[in-house]
């Protein structure tokens, strides 16, 4: 049953991004004619263009980012539920780079976050501040840009400090790992260190608990605790 909402909730997640596509579709034809007079030579309003931009971009980039993140999450949801129906006694197999015994690092996840962030600040938040500012508080709206282009900087600089460490490999040597037991692996890094650094090694154990509780109360369909 806990599956079925899940699946019902989803589907109307879609829904509703389809129809937040739909809506930003209508102001393509305005944007469009805004454009082409730029390009004649016409006269532009840029804040009107930035108004256009805002309501165009902030309905189609948003719905499309739900629609496709929605998907991804059943597909991987459902090859999770498969090695789980798979390997029910073996938590350990759940991921498949754990049943490799080779973990890799890697700042895919964070690049792609970095270029929708880059991507919705530019034609989405960027514009949306040019009309606002338009508006009133003109000063307190190229701030609040100037801060958050502060923060996608300071993450960027943080990912490139870090581009050579998000390359370590893990290959395990005992798989699993047991609480008051030996652990081995082969840990490498592709960066260059004295000789003689020490390292501080920590292992993170998580417990995941999931409780089925009766229908109608506190929690109604699954809690899980991690």
């Amino acid at each position: 049953m806990s599956r079925f909402l899940e699946l019902s909730a989803l589907c109307f997640a879609q829904f509703v991004a389809l129809i937040a596509i739909l809506i930003g579709v209508t102001f393509v034809p305005a944007l469009t004619r805004e454009i082409v007079a730029v390009i004649s030579g016409q006269p532009w309003q840029a804040h009107e263009m930035a108004r256009l931009m805002a309501c165009c971009c902030g309905s189609i980039l948003p719905g499309s980012l739900a629609v496709v993140g929605i998907a991804w999450y059943m597909l991987a949801s459902h090859r999770l539920r498969q090695r789980m129906a798979a390997f029910s006694d073996q938590p350990w197999l759940w991921q498949a780079d754990w049943e490799a015994k080779r973990i890799q690092l890697s700042n895919r996840a964070n690049v792609w976050f970095l270029i929708l962030a880059t991507t919705l600040y530019l034609l989405v938040l960027f514009p949306l501040g040019i009309y606002l500012a338009s508006l009133k508080n003109p000063r307190m709206v190229y701030a609040f840009l100037a801060v958050l282009a502060l923060f996608l900087l300071l993450f960027i600089r943080l990912q490139w400090i870090n581009r050579h460490r998000n390359r370590s490999i893990l290959n395990l040597e005992t798989l699993p790992g047991r609480i008051d037991g030996q652990f081995s692996g082969l840990v490498t890094i592709p960066v260059s260190f004295p000789n003689g650094t020490a390292f501080d090694v920590r292992l993170r154990c998580v417990e995941t608990l999931t409780v089925h509780v009766p229908s109608g109360s506190t929690g109604d369909l699954i809690t899980v605790l991690t």
